[in-house]
């Protein structure tokens, strides 16, 4: 997927739907809300191997209905750490009411995140 549309399904996941808890799940599974290996699955158990690859990718589907991943691991968690970027800023452009989940997940990713990687948006103290 498109980066840009990464922060549309971020954007609308926290500022329509307001569900952070998907969004942050969206993050952790590399930009998917259905882990590739459950709808691999499922397909195979429902014979719904067009719905699978919708889901994972033609490609991806191959890989794993053969045992291989088709991510390195520095690649997949590379990924993961740019949507999580992504939601932060997300979070912050949305103003005061998404600071608490900016910074939760700050906290949590603190180790993976660099300090200048991600985006203010705004400045939460400044009075306008």
């Amino acid at each position: 997927m498109q980066l840009n549309l990464h922060k549309e399904a971020l954007s609308i996941l926290v500022n329509d739907l307001q569900d952070s808890t998907t969004a942050e799940a969206y993050c952790s599974l590399g930009g998917q809300v259905i882990p590739s290996k459950i709808a691999t699955m499922i397909g195979e158990g429902l014979r719904l191997g067009v719905w699978a690859s919708l889901i994972v990718g033609k490609a991806r589907l191959q890989r794993n209905l053969t045992g291989g991943s088709g991510f390195t691991p520095s690649s997949e968690e590379e990924k993961k750490q740019m949507l999580t970027k992504m939601l932060v800023e997300v979070y912050i452009s949305s103003g005061k009411g998404k600071a608490g989940h900016a910074a939760r997940i700050l906290n949590a990713q603190a180790i993976n995140l660099e300090v200048g990687e991600v985006r203010l948006g705004c400045s939460f103290g400044r009075k306008d």
